[in-house]
């Protein structure tokens, strides 16, 4: 087998090796129902929600399949899971049509809080992303007939991320029935402040992961508007036809002449005729606010991103979570003479109770159960000193709030598509269940009245939306504050008692209100351009909030909100949404079997070819659908000399992995390939078990391995002396910690460290060699300023007897031997920049290194050229000097090589899709062995 060949084995075997973040639990009891189109899968005890699901996913084919023009050729595979308390869900082509989808509905105003149906808006959504993505005409749909589903024949999956997202979410949206980010309120927002501050350019918006605000929203928010200026300038059937004529396309990425041939633009004629539509569709609006008087708060945060929950205590104090994607999210505390400091680190997503005197804080914050359930769970937080206890595990509460006398909790619990409320004791233990919701009614963003009796929240009812409501202790009955379908949330009531303060989209931009309890009487708080969320009553009157601007949200104090409020307008609103119906009640059910949906898809041939061999061979990859069961086969034939190799991975759970493979090497007497030395096989056999205890803030697991490896000489065509065979097995265990912080701003780990302890022998197996090894690698990473960091790394190994050596030197480790692969075990190669690999001097059975970075920002650039599609996301920098020693005897080397040098990255985007970190380095070895070294180097950006 070709280097080639061995290097697509050995990223695959690596992939599986990886825990995979989109498998289920497969401990749960697993159930398939089956219809026409789609294959429902489900734990045990959700069946009314698969049977609907279904109902509804089939409803949804037979209106998408014909406006798409795609009908699939087989089952798609949907995945129902309650395994996140974070709405939301995904979808596939790869082996298969397959989407997962995550049962919990929305709960709060973040963007999908117009849903109406939830199974409904998110299916049609995924389903949209099946049957674009999945179509395919002319060339690469007849290819498919050879090479079943390879990758490169999906042509709508190689373009801009905003045009698959865009189209999916344009599909989701009903204006008429007010459901769907393309009409909600939340969404206008965010592109009304965009073309306030300036619409970002079609390049910006092309390029995949850019982190300016919005951020991971900027292909949803501009895809929508896209497509809905497309139907408003074109009709809805340029756009299928944009969908049909790039579905045939078998060189990828032909973006431009796309545009061309349908619309007769391309995009720079395309994207100004775009943004005078959002001007024409938001400057109404824009000047609708104004001329009524903007009325505001003042802006007292900088952060902007998800800053969020601003909450007033008793004394003074307000508290509120900073989110700004460039550190770790934390509460802040704002003394009232204006000092800030942090208090405590959280985790994202995480929300704040307003804070009780003698309490204290409640912080509700999501956290892996069992390392792998995504549930919110509730914390206590010290004030004055942070310090954080535990509440529940595994609770699921979303919404909590203090009692007025400190002593209970009233929580709402979530669990799939059912809310409670639930009455816990001031230590977090359940007391009794007040209320359980219907399926589909949500409970939010509680508040209690002063005097104990009653609570107020934010409820969705399925037809109705979101409304407030009054919840009596005593009759355990609700009673509506607010009956119309304009969204009304986050309820706060005053400190005085008498007023409800919370946020309302009444004329379509969230403003906040304030209602007299006893008397009804509503007055409009503020006139924003942005948005006004959270409302924070204080003792003094005044009132902060959550506003947005352009770069996010911030914290806003108005001071006096009574001098210039309005009495509330209520407009004619929109028709209410429609809940949706819809249940396949007769589709039969059965236990889940994965054979089906792990035949193999597709292949990928493979052709290694000189004057003396001839090699033709192929692999493929496959899952089931719960992607619980990965694997990936190859196999290949070297005609000229009659050799059979190949390989087999497969990985369960992402946490067990079992690899075998034969591969043949040719080495040449030069780098023409006229002289064929010799032939060499090397089998291989690996087994590796995980054993994660998995936390949102660090990563603790313990590795089991063992591998097997031989090696010989297969011919000689040059003649000469046969190398000896080589025989290597060994069985390890390791350790490793993860706990680094790495924003989505950030160029590296901002924080933390990564931690590897290894223990490995040599005895347990045949081996031509012999002992044990011991190592260690410990990286560091400090925050200076901004995004600075100093990344420190020491790494030690110890070998008994004759192992495997170490080898010191280059830019890059490389991994040899059985369990190599893995990165946990037989890691014998570690780079020493400023020397070349294979230096005798840097090579034995034990090892020193040290290393010290400073990375550093040099631009964020966000801009690319079109033909063909290249952007730069930002470009950063490193100063390093490293030093190390190998030896063989004793027990501390004779002396230490140095070296030192600078590296510059550059994050870049290419062909729309595929986010690559290039980087150049020069290296200066100042010991023996030492050289000017220039080098490039090649990754996937992790950070």
């Amino acid at each position: 087998m070709d280097r080639l060949c061995r290097l697509c084995l050995a990223l695959a075997g690596m992939l599986l090796l990886l825990p995979s973040a989109r498998a289920v639990d497969p401990a749960l009891d697993w159930r398939t129902l089956t219809t026409a189109h789609f294959e429902v899968h489900f734990a045990a005890g959700q069946e009314r929600l698969a049977r609907e699901a279904a109902g509804r996913a089939e409803a949804i084919h037979d209106r998408l399949s014909s406006d798409l023009g795609w009908l699939p050729g087989s089952r798609t595979q949907l995945v129902l899971t309650d395994e996140s308390d974070l709405a939301n869900g995904w979808a596939t082509p790869f082996p298969f049509n397959r989407s997962q989808l995550y049962l919990v509905p929305p709960d709060a105003v973040d963007g999908l809080e117009d849903y109406g149906d939830w199974l409904s808006l998110l299916i049609a959504h995924e389903y949209t992303h099946v049957l674009h993505l999945d179509k395919a005409e002319g060339v690469p749909w007849a290819l498919r007939y050879g090479l079943g589903r390879h990758p490169l024949l999906f042509p709508n999956v190689f373009q801009p991320t905003w045009m698959t997202e865009g189209i999916a979410t344009w599909v989701e949206t009903d204006v008429a029935r007010g459901t769907g980010r393309g009409q909600s309120a939340y969404y206008e927002m965010l592109m009304r402040m965009e073309v306030v501050d300036g619409i970002k350019p079609f390049d910006q918006v092309s390029m995949s992961g850019i982190r300016s605000w919005p951020a991971g929203t900027v292909p949803y928010l501009y895809g929508v508007h896209f497509f809905q200026f497309l139907e408003r300038r074109f009709g809805r059937g340029a756009i299928r036809q944009l969908v049909e004529e790039y579905s045939d396309n078998l060189i990828p990425f032909l973006l431009q002449s796309n545009f061309r041939s349908v619309l007769g633009w391309d995009s720079p004629t395309l994207w100004p005729a775009f943004e005078r539509y959002l001007w024409t569709r938001y400057d109404p609006q824009i000047a609708a606010a104004r001329s009524t008087g903007i009325r505001t708060g003042e802006r007292i945060t900088e952060h902007g991103y998800r800053t969020d929950a601003p909450r007033v205590g008793a004394d003074g104090r307000l508290y509120y979570l900073r989110s700004d994607s460039l550190q770790r999210p934390a509460i802040v505390v704002r003394e009232p003479d204006g000092h800030t400091r942090e208090l405590v680190e959280v985790h994202p997503y995480a929300r704040l109770a307003v804070p009780h005197e003698a309490a204290g804080l409640l912080l509700v914050q999501p956290e892996l159960c069992e390392s792998r359930y995504l549930y919110y769970d509730l914390y206590r937080v010290d004030p004055d000193t942070g310090g954080t206890r535990r509440l529940t595990h595994c609770g699921r509460y979303h919404f909590a709030q203090w009692a007025p006398d400190g002593t209970r909790i009233a929580a709402v619990r979530i669990a799939a598509d059912r809310s409670e409320l639930v009455m816990l004791d001031d230590e977090g233990e359940a007391l009794e269940t007040l209320w359980r919701g219907a399926p589909g009614v949500v409970l939010s963003h509680l508040t209690w009245t002063p005097d104990g009796h009653h609570l107020i929240a934010a409820l969705f009812r399925p037809g109705s939306g979101w409304d407030l409501e009054r919840f009596d202790l005593k009759t355990r009955q609700w009673r509506a504050i607010t009956d119309d379908p304009i969204i009304e949330t986050e309820p706060v009531v005053g400190p005085e008692g008498r007023y409800l303060y919370y946020s309302s989209a009444h004329g379509g931009i969230y403003n906040l209100r304030r209602r007299n309890l006893r008397t009804g009487e509503t007055v409009t708080l503020t006139n924003v351009l942005g948005g006004a969320f959270a409302p924070a009553p204080a003792a003094d009157g005044s009132l902060y909030y959550r506003g947005y601007t352009a770069g996010g949200f911030d914290i806003f104090h108005l001071r006096n909100p009574l001098q210039a409020g309005v009495p509330a307008s209520n407009a004619p609103p929109l028709p209410a949404p429609e809940s949706a119906s819809g249940n396949a009640g007769d589709a039969p059910v059965t236990d889940y079997n994965p054979w089906g949906s792990l035949l193999p898809r597709w292949w990928m041939p493979t052709l290694y070819a000189t004057e003396d061999v001839l090699q033709l061979g192929g692999y493929t990859t496959g899952q089931d659908a719960l992607g619980v069961h990965q694997y990936l086969l190859a196999a290949d034939y070297e005609f000229e000399h009659e050799l059979l190799g190949g390989g087999f991975s497969y990985a369960y759970d992402g946490r067990y992995r079992l690899s075998l493979q034969r591969w043949h090497s040719f080495d040449y007497a030069d780098d023409d390939l006229d002289e064929l030395e010799s032939i060499r096989r090397h089998d291989q056999a690996e087994l590796v078990a995980s054993f994660p205890l998995v936390r949102l803030d660090y990563l603790l697991a313990a590795h089991l391995g063992i591998g097997w490896s031989w090696e010989e000489d297969v011919e000689r065509p040059a003649g000469g002396p046969a190398e000896r065979p080589e025989e290597d097995g060994i069985l390890g265990l390791a350790v490793t910690w993860d706990d680094t912080v790495s924003p989505s701003r950030a160029i590296s780990p901002l924080d933390g460290r990564t931690l590897r302890v290894a223990a490995e022998t040599s005895e347990a197996l045949e081996s031509d060699f012999s002992g044990e090894v011991y190592s260690l690698d410990w990286q560091e990473f400090i925050g200076l300023w901004g995004k600075h960091v100093l990344a420190l790394r020491i790494a030690g190994g110890w070998g008994t007897e004759w192992p495997r050596p170490f080898e010191l030197g280059g830019s890059a480790p490389a991994q040899e031997g059985p369990l190599g692969s893995s990165f946990l075990f037989n890691r014998r190669a570690y780079p020493l920049r400023g020397y070349p690999t294979g230096l005798a001097e840097l090579t034995g059975r034990r090892m020193q290194l040290g290393s010290a970075e400073w990375r550093f920002p040099i631009a964020t650039v966000e801009r690319a050229i079109t033909t063909p599609f290249v952007g730069v996301h930002r470009l950063h920098g490193r100063v390093f000097a490293d030093t190390g020693a190998a030896w063989t005897f004793g027990n501390e080397p004779d002396g230490y090589q140095t070296g030192a040098g600078t590296e510059l990255y550059a994050d870049l985007n290419a062909l729309y899709i595929i986010n690559l970190r290039v980087g150049l380095g020069y290296a200066y070895g100042f010991d023996e062995g030492g050289e000017h070294r220039v080098y490039l180097s090649l990754a996937t950006p992790l950070f």
